[in-house]
């Protein structure tokens, strides 16, 4: 991560999805910090043991694999989005690899903290749980798109 640093108040945040999961958080008392990525900058690497789930203030994000020698792009993120569902399945490592594809600011909160406490608080941790399934799902879903583009009859007919 290239700088971390405290929330600051003013700090805009275009809301979407990533709203509801602030506001858990924030009732919660999981504290927040910044974390600000240049272009280009890996923020983190497929397989990585980093415990960081991301709410996206700004910027753009591609979710990426490696496949034989060539990355994948799967997906792309956007302020609002969530990113870094893994973090709370400690010890499987992230998924995929996220690259910044502008300059990035988001929010990030510690995934072990989250993780405690949703299983401290059923109520809470089912309804984190249940977005987080929503972002595994889309994630799945664009994956999926992506080897039917690269695998299909029609692709290889178009040259894919």
């Amino acid at each position: 991560m290239a700088t971390d640093r405290r929330l600051s108040p003013s700090a805009p945040l275009r809301v979407r999805a990533g709203a509801f999961i602030i506001a858990w958080l924030a009732i919660a008392g999981i504290p927040p910090f910044s974390g600000f990525f240049a272009k280009d900058e890996i923020i983190f690497r497929e397989g990585d043991p980093k415990h960081e789930f991301f709410l996206l203030r700004t910027g753009r994000v591609a979710l990426e694999m490696a496949v034989q020698d060539k990355t994948l792009r799967v997906h792309v993120v956007e302020g609002g989005d969530e990113l870094g569902w893994s973090a709370v399945l400690m010890g499987g490592g992230k998924r995929f690899q996220a690259r910044a594809l502008e300059p990035v600011d988001a929010l990030a909160f510690d995934g072990y903290k989250l993780l405690d406490i949703c299983r401290a608080d059923n109520a809470f941790g089912y309804k984190i749980m249940h977005r987080m399934l929503g972002v595994v799902s889309e994630r799945l879903q664009a994956a999926r798109l992506q080897v039917l583009d690269k695998y299909s009859p029609i692709a290889k007919k178009a040259g894919a």
